[in-house]
C-alpha cells in the first residue's frame, strides 16, 4: 500500500497509460490478430464459453484465457473494433509494469524501481506486442506474476503454503493463455536453480510445494475438465 502513494509510482502509471492506450486502434489487423479476435467471437455467437472455435470448427491450439479477456473487453467497449480487442494486452502491459516496480521497490530506490518498470515496458518486443490482439502480453503477465510473488513470499518468509499456492494459481492463469507445459517450466526451472543457488532445495520438496502444484492443476483443470467432458 505505501508504493501506491508514492508520486513516482503514479508517473509510471500516468506514462504508461499516455503510452500505451490512445494509438491502440491505428493499425489494421495484421499477421495472428484476426485469428484471435474470430475465436473470441465466435464464443458469443455460439453462446459456447468453453469451446475455443475458429470458422465453427474447434481451435485447439490455445486454452481461452485471452480469447474470454478479448470477448470481456469487446462487450465492454459495445463493438469488435481493433482497440476493443488490443485493450486487454495493453492492460497486461500496464500492470506487468506496476508489478516489476512495486516488486523492485524491496530492492532498489523510488528511482531504481522507475527505472526497472520503465525498462521492461519500452523494450521494443513488448512495446509490440502491447499493441496486438495476441495472447503474449497477458501470459507474460500471469507468469511475471507466478515468479515475483513466489520469490517476494520466499525472501520476506511468507507463510509457504501461501507462497506456493500464489505463484501456482498464476501460473495455472499462465498456462490457460497458451497451451502446454511451458509455463510450469519457466516457473520450476527458474525456483529449482535459484533454490540450488541458495542451498536450500529442501524448501522446494515439501507439503506446501504440492499445494500450490495442485493449485495450478485445478486452475486449468476449472475450463479442461468442462472442454473434455464437452468434446
Amino acid at each position: 500500500i505505501e508504493r501506491f502513494r508514492e508520486k513516482t509510482f503514479w508517473v509510471l502509471v500516468l506514462l504508461l497509460t499516455l503510452g500505451l492506450f490512445p494509438r491502440l486502434g491505428i493499425l489494421t489487423m495484421r499477421g495472428e490478430e484476426t485469428r484471435r479476435a474470430l475465436v473470441a467471437f465466435e464464443m458469443r455467437y455460439f453462446d459456447d464459453y468453453i469451446t475455443p472455435r475458429e470458422q465453427g470448427l474447434l481451435f485447439q491450439s490455445n486454452p481461452p484465457l485471452n480469447s474470454w479477456m478479448m470477448l470481456g473487453s469487446s462487450i465492454l467497449f459495445g463493438n469488435y473494433d481493433p482497440y476493443s480487442v488490443r485493450f486487454p494486452s495493453a492492460v497486461a502491459v500496464l500492470l506487468t509494469s506496476v508489478l516489476i516496480y512495486v516488486y523492485a521497490r524491496n530492492y532498489f530506490s523510488q528511482a531504481g524501481a522507475f527505472a526497472s518498470a520503465v525498462a521492461f515496458a519500452t523494450n521494443g518486443e513488448i512495446m509490440i506486442i502491447s499493441q496486438k490482439a495476441e495472447p503474449e502480453a497477458v501470459y507474460i503477465l500471469f507468469l511475471s506474476a507466478s515468479l515475483m510473488l513466489w520469490h517476494w513470499g520466499y525472501e520476506r518468509k511468507w507463510p509457504s503454503v501461501l507462497t506456493w499456492i500464489s505463484a501456482g494459481v498464476f501460473v495455472g492463469l499462465a498456462s490457460l493463455c497458451k497451451g502446454g507445459l511451458q509455463p510450469l517450466a519457466y516457473f520450476c526451472a527458474s525456483v529449482f536453480f535459484y533454490l540450488l543457488y541458495c542451498r536450500n532445495l529442501s524448501y522446494l520438496f515439501t507439503v506446501p510445494m504440492l499445494a500450490g502444484l495442485s493449485s495450478t492443476i485445478v486452475v486449468v483443470a476449472a475450463w479442461m475438465v468442462p472442454y473434455i467432458v464437452r468434446h
